[in-house]
């Protein structure tokens, strides 16, 4: 029967109608398994679930410049600890040091997170975008430093923070009568401009090239994370939903699973809020300046500063490249203390959370030797 019908069609259809019987039947097991699809989401937080780390200002002020600028900071852990000025992620703020709290008094630490022109409680920096480098924001950390009257200290930049605590490795300190850098340490940290980077080679040419930040700005609030309307624990449950746990990497869904991960999360939300209190051009900005030359090349860091970078295997939002580049560059400038911990199987969140008291640790045995 159905031999004859296709005999009794004209010779022009006979072609195009086996083609599209053929792509049916290749796509519709494809459509049936996306249409059928359920994701694996993980259980709301407990009802009551108590929520420990500081969410609040409590620990926060400001500190006036010389040239007027007011840069926003927040104290943790032990406040007659040993001394980190913290340096946070792109997107990020002071008070996402708050994860460090516990482990920081249990270690005998004090954690100072400072924020970027721009960011949360620290104003905008006036110079033409074109003027402003990397560099520039160690001058702030060493204010900072001699405003608080610390002797010596260490600097532990994150993510984004990772490359202008490289500049604060290689300008800190200013002068023998400032207080004393005495190590730093990388976490997960951003590759400077002419290292490998995570995203596609063409798209890193053109943002270092032209203004794309507002391609940038369209990557970063299409997430639920940045619909601000939204109340922390609304943007918290879209961000439980868009979490599929079959489709998520193992490091990220062990971290997921840790049972103060509401706590991580809730605190995540409000860093994030608080980044772009004053709007989306503070971040735009250090986007921008973390594209073009840094002012410093990292071979030129003094080669006695113990320099601690901690990378996962894994992690595909900053490359871990990054690490053996940075390291290479620092070893070939003659440093012997240069620290590489390259985690097998990890990725950006796990190492920052899993890691995070080690990483407080061999800044502390670095400060003490």
């Amino acid at each position: 029967m159905l031999e004859k019908g296709w005999h009794r069609l004209p010779q022009p259809y006979r072609t195009p109608l086996f083609l599209a019987s053929c792509t049916v039947l290749l796509i519709t097991p494809f459509a049936w398994k996306k249409l059928t699809y359920r994701p694996e989401l993980l259980p709301p937080p407990p009802k009551h679930y108590q929520y420990r780390l500081h969410l609040a200002n409590g620990g926060s002020s400001t500190l006036t410049l010389p040239d007027g600028r007011k840069i926003g900071y927040a104290q943790y852990g032990d406040l007659n600890g040993k001394p980190i000025i913290a340096l946070h992620g792109i997107l990020g703020s002071r008070l996402e040091n708050a994860l460090f709290d516990a482990d920081a008094k249990e270690l005998g630490m004090r954690i100072v997170g400072v924020e970027r022109p721009g960011i949360g409680w620290s104003s905008s920096d006036s110079r033409p975008l074109s003027e402003r480098k990397v560099l520039d924001h160690a001058k702030d950390v060493e204010a900072l430093a001699e405003h608080l009257q610390l002797g010596e200290y260490a600097v532990m930049g994150t993510s984004g923070g990772g490359p202008y605590a490289l500049a604060c490795a290689y300008a800190l300190p200013s002068s023998a009568s400032k207080p004393r850098l005495r190590a730093v340490s990388v976490v997960t940290g951003l590759g400077l401009p002419d290292m490998s980077q995570a995203w596609p080679p063409l798209l890193v040419f053109l943002n270092r090239h032209f203004d794309l930040r507002w391609l940038i700005k369209s990557v970063f609030i299409r997430g639920p994370v940045w619909k601000l309307h939204l109340s922390d624990e609304e943007r918290m449950e879209g961000m439980r939903k868009s979490f599929d746990v079959k489709k998520a990497h193992p490091a990220d869904v062990e971290t997921a699973k840790n049972p103060d991960y509401p706590d991580w999360v809730r605190l995540f939300l409000r860093s994030t809020r608080e980044a772009v209190s004053q709007g989306w051009a503070g971040f735009l900005d250090d986007a921008a300046i973390l594209s073009v030359e840094p002012g410093f090349r990292v071979g030129e860091i003094r080669a006695e500063l113990p320099v601690q970078l901690w990378y996962g295997t894994d992690d595909t939002n900053v490359s871990p490249k990054a690490g053996d580049e940075t390291a290479q560059q620092l070893r070939a400038g003659g440093n012997t203390n240069v620290e590489l911990h390259m985690e097998p199987g990890e990725t950006h969140g796990s190492v920052q959370r899993k890691y995070r008291k080690e990483i407080l640790a061999d800044l502390l045995r670095a400060m003490d030797s």
